[in-house]
C-alpha cells in the first residue's frame, strides 16, 4: 500500500501526520488495513481527519473535524474478545466522543457487550455509559445495565 507522511520537531512542539495513507497486508496471518488522513500534536490535539484500522475482526473508526473545540468521534467494534484476551468470549461496540473547549474536554462513551462471558460472569447484554472530564478534578459519570 501507500504511506504518505509528514513530522515537524523542535525544542517546543511537535507533529506528525498521515496523508492518503492506504496499506493492507496481514501480521501473523490476520488481515490488517489502515486507511488514514490525519495527524497529531504534542498536545495531543489531533488534525481534521479520519483514521480506519481493520484488524483481528475488529475495526476502529476514528473522525476528527476542523475546530477550535475538541471535536473527535469514534466508533470501536470486536466481533470476538476471545481473539484479544483467550480468558474473555463476547463481543462489543463501543460509541466515543471527545468534546468541548481545548483546555476542559469531554470524554463520552456507550458501549453495548453482548454474550459476555469471563470466569464465573455470564450477561447476555451489558451496556455502560461514562462520561469522563479530566479538567474538572477528574469528574467521572457511570452507568452499567445487565
Amino acid at each position: 500500500g501507500t504511506i504518505n507522511s509528514h513530522g515537524a520537531w523542535s525544542e517546543k512542539s511537535w507533529s506528525v501526520s498521515l496523508s492518503d495513507t492506504d496499506i493492507s497486508g496481514n501480521i501473523n496471518a490476520l488481515d490488517l488495513t489502515i486507511k488514514a488522513d490525519i495527524g497529531l500534536n504534542q498536545f495531543g490535539n489531533l488534525q481534521p481527519g479520519k483514521l480506519f484500522i481493520d484488524f483481528n475482526n475488529s475495526a476502529l473508526t476514528l473522525q476528527a473535524s476542523d475546530s477550535a473545540f475538541w471535536d473527535i468521534k469514534g466508533k470501536l467494534t470486536v466481533d470476538n474478545i476471545e481473539q484479544w484476551h483467550q480468558e474473555i468470549t463476547g463481543r462489543f461496540t463501543t460509541i466515543f466522543s471527545v468534546t468541548g473547549e481545548q483546555d476542559n474536554p469531554t470524554v463520552n462513551l456507550q458501549s453495548l457487550l453482548t454474550q459476555l462471558n469471563w470466569q464465573q460472569w455470564y450477561s447476555d447484554s451489558l451496556a455502560i455509559e461514562a462520561r469522563y472530564q479530566p479538567m474538572n478534578d477528574h469528574d467521572i459519570q457511570l452507568s452499567v445495565n445487565n
